[in-house]
């Protein structure tokens, strides 16, 4: 990702061009859609949300904690009073460890993980108790794996990268030879009369 430009573009590309504009917030009074828009680039909520999804397509994963002031992350998120809510902290996948118990309420969370473990060294945040309820996240995954890899992924899915990697370190490995014979050329050329 760092390295080279190409995989730089597969996982950012998609990520800014799905946060770039935004939403467009319709309602009755147009006072409350553009306090909402204000609040969401108070709180760099696209911003967050673009990070949550780079992370996600470069690592198999990643979470965004919904943060409110006040409350206990390690109970389900209820009703939001006024004025607490405090933005998203995007966490990669490495960051935080999904607990073995597992949602049992049917619905689209049904068999994901119950808490997510922050591992506060790494995420250098903290977070009392460093348990995360699933309802205080926004959950985000890379490619999609069957049952038993997503296991052997720690519960996530795979970077977007892996079945790219080799034919990109191919194009990077014969630019930077091309690149070398551009380097070593000499140009002669000889006059001739007429």
């Amino acid at each position: 990702y760092q390295g080279s430009w190409m995989c730089g573009l597969a996982i950012d590309v998609v990520a800014e061009d799905m946060t770039r504009e935004g939403v467009d917030v319709k309602c009755d009074d147009p006072e409350v859609s553009a306090a909402i828009d204000i609040a969401l680039d108070e709180y760099r909520v696209w911003d967050s949300l673009c990070d949550a999804l780079k992370w996600a397509r470069l690592f198999g994963g990643s979470i965004a904690v919904i943060l409110i002031d006040g409350d206990d992350m390690a109970t389900p998120l209820r009703e939001i009073k006024r004025d607490s809510f405090r933005g998203l902290l995007v966490l990669d996948c490495w960051q935080v460890n999904p607990s073995v118990d597992v949602v049992q309420k049917l619905g689209p969370e049904f068999g994901l993980p119950e808490f997510y473990e922050i591992n506060a060294q790494q995420a250098g945040v903290d977070i009392p108790g460093n348990k995360v309820h699933h309802t205080r996240c926004i959950r985000f995954e890379g490619r999609r794996m069957p049952f038993f890899l997503r296991q052997a992924y720690r519960g996530w899915g795979a970077s977007v990268l892996e079945p790219l990697f080799d034919r990109i370190e191919m194009f990077d490995m014969a630019t930077q030879g091309a690149a070398q014979l551009v380097n070593k050329c000499y140009l002669r050329y000889y006059k001739v009369k007429g």
